[in-house]
């Protein structure tokens, strides 16, 4: 359970901000770089924060911003992706 709010959560929202910029852009590159500079942030703001690593990932009050901004960022690549009507 720890495992499973501590990483995958961040992970995921993580993930979810890659995709979509890089939806929104059209290119993988600018996914790679979102992702990679969205998790750069969550590590050292709660290193900078807390004086330690794990606190950007593992602290329980995060979980629910996480599962927030992964929606968010899913329903963004959803709506991107959508198939405009009269074209199918």
């Amino acid at each position: 359970m720890a495992v499973t709010f501590g990483w995958l959560v961040p992970m995921t929202a993580v993930c979810a901000l890659a995709l979509a910029a890089a939806t929104l852009a059209r290119s993988a590159n600018v996914g790679v770089a979102a992702g990679i500079s969205g998790w750069v942030i969550t590590v050292l703001a709660g290193k900078a924060i807390a004086g330690q690593v794990t606190a950007a990932v593992a602290s329980p009050s995060l979980v629910l911003p996480y599962l927030l901004f992964t929606a968010c960022c899913g329903a963004l690549v959803l709506y991107t992706t959508r198939i405009p009507r009269g074209t199918a």
